[in-house]
């Protein structure tokens, strides 16, 4: 009886690593400060510097989760209240992102085109990745959404989670930095990346409102 208990836990931890893991994909692919950096490196000084820059990016992204890991654990253990407030501001921050995609695809608004972004300070990809995911405070505010699933794993699969979460961010910049040198490539992505971010759009929609009544309701109802 104990056995089964126990692969039935770590199935449900399986789904949730899944779930976290297919969240933020959908949160690197939508085109942001991160993107722009790593195909300015990489159309400008070559594809070595943009993956370099890719790495840059992925150690910042584990740092900021074990920012955000250790402030909600804090703030979880001494102070309840400020730990659904934490969570809350990410996932208000999630509805501000899903609906500007939505209103985007709906107003048909143009992604301008990254090639058009400065030329400064490139050689350094590496500080300048890390820099950039570090100096980007809705990142932390983004991660702090997902702590009521991250809390429900056991210690294994929090470390699988933070070790997977920098290596996929490394991987799909390093893509990014290889495929996006090439214009039709390009062309092709910001063509439907409209229809993508409406989709994405729609799944953090439904996420985050999973997380307010599975999390921050139950958590009043049960004070109650």
């Amino acid at each position: 009886m104990s056995h089964c208990l126990f692969f039935s836990l770590l199935n449900i931890m399986f789904g949730i690593f899944i779930a976290i893991m297919l969240f933020q994909l959908g949160g690197l692919i939508i085109p942001g400060p991160d993107f722009a950096t790593v195909f300015r490196h990489s159309i400008h000084k070559g594809q070595k510097y943009g993956i370099i820059c890719a790495m840059g990016i992925a150690l910042g992204v584990m740092i900021n989760l074990l920012i955000t890991y250790f402030i909600g654990s804090a703030l979880s253990t001494k102070y309840s209240i400020l730990y659904i407030m934490f969570i809350s501001l990410g996932l208000i921050y999630l509805y501000y992102i899903s609906i500007s995609l939505i209103i985007n695809f709906l107003k048909h608004k143009q992604i301008q085109d990254i090639n058009s972004t400065q030329r400064k300070n490139l050689n350094q990809p590496f500080i300048n990745g890390l820099i950039c995911n570090l100096s980007n405070a809705k990142v932390i505010v983004f991660f702090s959404s997902l702590l009521p699933l991250v809390n429900k794993l056991n210690i294994q699969y929090k470390i699988l989670t933070w070790f997977s979460m920098g290596v996929s961010t490394l991987i799909w910049f390093s893509i990014v930095a290889i495929l996006f040198n090439h214009n039709k490539i390009r062309i092709l992505f910001l063509t439907y990346i409209q229809v993508i971010e409406l989709i994405i759009g729609i799944i953090i929609f439904t996420f985050a409102s999973i997380i307010i009544y599975n999390s921050v309701i139950m958590y009043f109802i049960q004070s109650i």
